[in-house]
């Protein structure tokens, strides 16, 4: 080929041009053609707006698709849906996907809600370990890249926290993998993405949602998107620490304060989750797995300390371990 066709080009073919959210008729219809009651003065809408890229916003709108292809679903993303906090992630995914050790989503439950000082709603925690099994087989499915056992199976490694090895993982790569997966399904079931679209505000009136206000961050226009549900998938927001987190640096906490002021609750705001290794000064991760794979901690006299804290040692729970 005498042209290069550059990777934002190839994403660019699913995603929808400034000029098809234009508040007209003709740039609606791009969207939906059945427009929210209210909607006469022909405001840009979609059926179904999701906020964020990463690996939650992706496989919510994927859902929508495969529930009712006939919905328009669209992805609000700040940058490229092929770089956020998803793809940076190393050591894998909980999920038990193998049964014959001995494990079972109740031991991973239970596992969880230990992990968390028995502070854990138990009841989600159950329920949450039970999807992510089924995740996994899923993602698995989809023809996610995952490392492979010698008998075909997704390979597995220890993490902190877990009495039996269920970390489903991608060689040192497993959340860039899992996200490219998640986008190759979004593009192939139709998903539409806004590109370079930040969330000001989220509109409330009586207590519905209507839809949103967004920002075009390579020009500075602001409009509104009306939508008939919205999916808030907008990430944390550890950035606050600046260079002591490991977190993008779009990480900010957009989609969380936009939540705040619409009424929303937000529970346990408080809970943050501090890994235990990294770079010093760096804010860069050194993942779990370097401990899952049997790497250990030593303090300046070369002992392993983690023994005098827990009987797990270094693959104690992260904030154990930190």
């Amino acid at each position: 080929m005498s042209e290069q066709f550059t990777r934002r080009e190839f994403l660019q073919t699913a995603c929808i041009s400034v000029s098809a959210l234009a508040a007209s008729s003709s740039a609606t219809s791009v969207l939906a053609a059945d427009m929210p009651k209210g909607n006469e003065n022909g405001l840009p809408s979609c059926d179904v707006l999701v906020i964020g890229s990463g690996g939650a916003g992706l496989r919510a709108a994927v859902a929508v698709r495969k529930n009712n292809p006939n919905l328009t679903v669209v992805v609000a993303t700040k940058m490229m849906p092929s770089r956020n906090a998803t793809c940076m992630a190393e050591g894998g995914i909980n999920g038990v996907t193998d049964f014959s050790n001995g494990d079972s989503y109740k031991l991973h439950a239970y596992d969880t809600v230990k992990g968390g000082a028995y502070l854990v709603d138990q009841d989600a925690a159950l329920k949450f370990c039970e999807l992510a099994g089924k995740a996994i087989f899923d993602m698995d499915y989809i023809g996610t890249l995952f490392s492979r056992t010698d008998k075909g199976g997704v390979a597995q490694r220890f993490m902190g926290g877990a009495s039996k090895k269920r970390c489903n993982y991608s060689a040192d790569k497993s959340g860039h993998i899992l996200m490219h997966a998640c986008l190759d399904e979004a593009i192939s079931n139709g998903v539409k993405f806004l590109m370079d679209h930040e969330l000001l505000e989220i509109g409330v009136d009586e207590g519905k949602c209507e839809g949103v206000v967004l920002r075009n961050i390579q020009t500075g226009e602001i409009y509104p998107v009306l939508c008939k549900a919205l999916v808030v998938a907008t990430g944390g927001y550890t950035r606050i620490f600046y260079n002591r987190t490991s977190t993008p640096y779009i990480a900010t906490g957009d989609g969380v304060a936009a939540a705040l002021r619409a009424g929303l609750g937000f529970e346990d705001p408080e809970m943050l989750q501090f890994h235990p290794t990294g770079v010093a000064n760096g804010g860069t991760l050194i993942t779990e797995a370097a401990r899952g794979e049997g790497g250990y901690l030593l303090n300046n006299k070369g002992e392993r300390f983690m023994k005098n804290y827990h009987e797990k040692m270094e693959l104690a729970p992260r904030d154990v371990v930190a």
